[in-house]
């Protein structure tokens, strides 16, 4: 157990300082960005940058308004860094054996729970659930058919293993439940071929402290093993923590519990890489300072201080985000820049003005 966890410390430990608060990281290399924008008159760009950046970086958290097709590869490399190759497989291709009616609504929540949001979810909830399955799993047993001393002996070793699931985490069985899902008559049919789907085996993934979880592919591109217990990158969901049997078939899907720290780790790392990060090292290393454009100091000698480009950019921005306001009052104290400091002053007076005038 003490073993175990070093392990998984160690790993986690890793991921971690490999790129500390990635995403934390890449915003201020883009804020950075932005100041250039902004001195160079782009303003508008950075507006546009800033809608696009968050747009990305929500459907990086959260999977909405993502179509996943495992007959597209090209589809899947943001499911592949939330779940292993397995579980990602099955998310793409569940969609397939939906009937239209309702198939939006559950694609969308299977979406979401294929994300690196619910691993979140899954690494908070998996310290304090994991130390109760050793206590609860011989009760279940039960229900499944063991007998009195295998349920007798699992209560005795529970405390200990109690330990181990704190910080290892542990996985529940809940085989007891196949015979009720599999005449539910809720479920498709099977994806993976015809006929009805029936669970023989049926179990979720809670992760410890410090577990990594198992994922196919990094943010870098990195790929994992193309089956489970061969992936290499770090991180999860509800949807791959997810263990299922099912009749007929060989090789049963094995769940992938995922701890708080590597869970978050990941979903930063992956709202990094949809800000703009290549994957590769600290997103800082990547920051660049501003440079100014030799056109903005053309009108040095007219007394502007070379800052004419920021009026043009400030009446496009204004133009575009407030139709209808009256940009007189903007240029009138745009054009007269000498005076910087009553600017800065006036700037939001006339903003306010300027939003009151538009009602």
């Amino acid at each position: 157990m003490f073993n175990t966890t070093a392990e998984n410390a160690t790993k986690v430990a890793d991921f971690f300082f490999e790129a500390p608060a990635a995403a934390l990281q890449q915003t201020l290399v883009n804020q950075v960005g932005y100041l250039g924008d902004i001195l160079n008159g782009n303003i508008g760009e950075v507006f546009t940058g800033i809608g696009g950046n968050l747009k990305d970086a929500f459907q990086a958290a959260t999977f909405f308004g993502q179509a996943f097709d495992f007959s597209v590869p090209s589809t899947l490399p943001l499911l592949l860094q939330s779940n292993d190759a397995m579980h990602a497989f099955l998310a793409s291709a569940l969609p397939v054996a939906l009937p239209e009616q309702g198939k939006e609504l559950i694609t969308g929540l299977l979406n979401f729970a294929s994300s690196p949001a619910s691993g979140v979810r899954m690494g908070e909830v998996g310290p304090v659930i994991s130390p109760v399955v050793p206590f609860l799993s011989p009760v279940l047993g039960l229900l499944d058919g063991d007998g009195p001393a295998t349920a007798l002996q699992g209560l005795l070793g529970a405390p200990l293993d109690a330990v181990n699931a704190f910080f290892n985490g542990d996985t529940l069985s809940l085989n007891a439940l196949t015979p009720l899902i599999n005449s539910s008559g809720l479920l498709p049919s099977d994806e993976l071929g015809p006929g009805p789907m029936e669970h023989d085996s049926l179990s979720l993934a809670f992760g410890g402290l410090f577990s990594p979880g198992s994922t196919a592919i990094g943010v870098g591109g990195d790929v994992g093993g193309a089956m489970p217990g061969n992936d290499l990158s770090f991180g999860g969901s509800i949807f791959n923590s997810l263990g299922r049997g099912i009749k007929d078939l060989p090789n049963a899907v094995t769940g992938q519990g995922v701890g708080p720290i590597g869970a978050l780790a990941n979903l930063s790392q992956m709202l990094a890489g949809a800000l703009g990060w290549d994957g590769a090292g600290n997103p800082l290393t990547d920051l660049t300072f501003p440079t100014l454009g030799t056109e903005l100091f053309s009108g040095l000698g007219g007394g502007d201080f070379g800052l004419t480009g920021l009026t043009d950019g400030f009446q496009e921005l204004a133009a575009g985000l407030f139709d209808g306001f009256e940009l007189g009052a903007f240029t009138d104290v745009f054009g007269n820049l000498g005076d910087l400091p009553g600017l800065f002053l006036e700037i939001p007076q006339l903003i306010i003005d300027a939003l009151l005038g538009s009602f």
